[in-house]
């Protein structure tokens, strides 16, 4: 049995502008090549709209959050995301999730239903993910990594993102590459 120990997820907390209703918080999931960022653009107008605060989180290996080389699967992901739920103090939470996020919140109501108020899941792989899959995700990321110290300081995003996506492409010929720059 391989021993877990929680990583402290980073976060954002957007509060409403106006009055924060005492219900349970959002928490915001990306999806596998991404971080919190994603959500950035949404999670203020979501805050007011909803009147409750809402978490964005950076996964394990994502983002600001700790990066580790033990093996990690659905299960320590959702045991991370209940370890910051207790951290904020949450003892229930709507979870969003995106793609990897989904299955985040999935698994996380499955192991903890009391502690899931409402799931929204949006564009998800329900297939079962295989160990060739998750190594071929993160030589995706560490060829991202290497394209990024190649992209010249002066450069424009355009031009940022064209090198990115020649470096991905010369980098992985036959493999199946989902390009998903943004």
């Amino acid at each position: 049995m391989k021993r877990y120990t929680p990583v402290p997820m980073a976060f954002v907390c957007v509060q409403p502008e106006t009055k924060c209703k005492e219900e349970p918080p959002l928490i915001f999931l990306h999806g596998i090549t991404g971080s919190r960022l994603r959500w950035k653009n949404i999670s203020q107008e979501v805050a007011n709209a909803t009147e409750r605060k809402v978490y964005v989180v950076d996964a394990r290996n994502h983002g600001d959050t700790e990066w580790c080389d033990d093996d990690f699967d659905f299960d320590t992901y959702a045991n991370d995301l209940l370890h910051f739920m207790d951290f904020i103090g949450a003892p229930k939470a709507t979870l969003v999730g995106h793609s990897m996020g989904g299955k985040i919140a999935i698994r996380t109501a499955l192991t903890a239903p009391e502690r899931v108020d409402k799931l929204v899941i949006e564009d998800m792989f329900v297939k079962k993910t295989t160990k060739s899959m998750l190594d071929a995700v993160v030589r995706y990321i560490e060829w991202t990594k290497e394209a990024v110290e190649l992209i010249p300081l002066d450069a424009d995003e355009s031009t940022a993102q064209k090198i990115i996506e020649d470096y991905l492409y010369d980098k992985s010929p036959g493999e199946n590459v989902i390009f998903m720059i943004s």
